[in-house]
């Protein structure tokens, strides 16, 4: 997952009906691109959104449901969508090194979603957490503490190598 651009978009950005035409005209990145479905907003078209997916796997598009368990990000996000990655709310970091049901929970999602998606953590900002979610079997990880948020322009050099630390770590 290095070098890889995660960027946040809005289901009604994807139901946009020029959004394929848009993407295949626009879009020609020299990394792979990750594109998270953000959870503040309902799906209004659930069927178009699943064929629009499709049609982004079909172009090497991964994608990631944005914050799991919060706002209208569900379990339905993951069974119609067939996302690559999962992205847990930081809620559920939250005192995590001494809530035995928040790690049963990560612990749960991890089962659910082996061999389907990866499940990354965020808003890890300690040592304590980053070791919790590690001993937890949790691959992948995002928070202040493994990197700052950069200008794209730098980002874009960090995925060709040449600045900043990583935003995502495997663990």
């Amino acid at each position: 997952m290095l070098n890889t651009l995660f960027v946040n978009i809005l289901p009604s950005t994807l139901l946009n009906k020029n959004f394929i035409r848009w993407w295949d005209n626009h879009i020609d990145l020299p990394v792979p691109i990750v594109l998270e479905l953000s959870e503040i907003e309902p799906i209004a078209n659930w069927s178009a959104l699943k064929y629009i997916v499709s049609e982004l796997h079909h172009r090497g598009v991964k994608i990631a449901i944005d914050d799991m368990g919060t706002g209208y990000s569900s379990l339905r996000h993951w069974c119609d969508l067939n996302p690559d990655f999962v992205k847990l709310d930081g809620y559920y970091i939250n005192d995590l090194t001494k809530d035995s049901r928040k790690q049963r929970v990560i612990k749960s999602l991890l089962n659910l979603f082996e061999n389907n998606a990866d499940l990354i953590a965020e808003k890890i900002e300690t040592q304590d957490e980053l070791h919790v979610i590690k001993d937890l079997g949790v691959k992948y990880a995002q928070g202040y503490i493994l990197g700052r948020p950069a200008p794209l322009k730098c980002i874009i050099k960090n995925l060709k190598g040449d600045c900043l630390d990583k935003q995502a770590q495997i663990l």
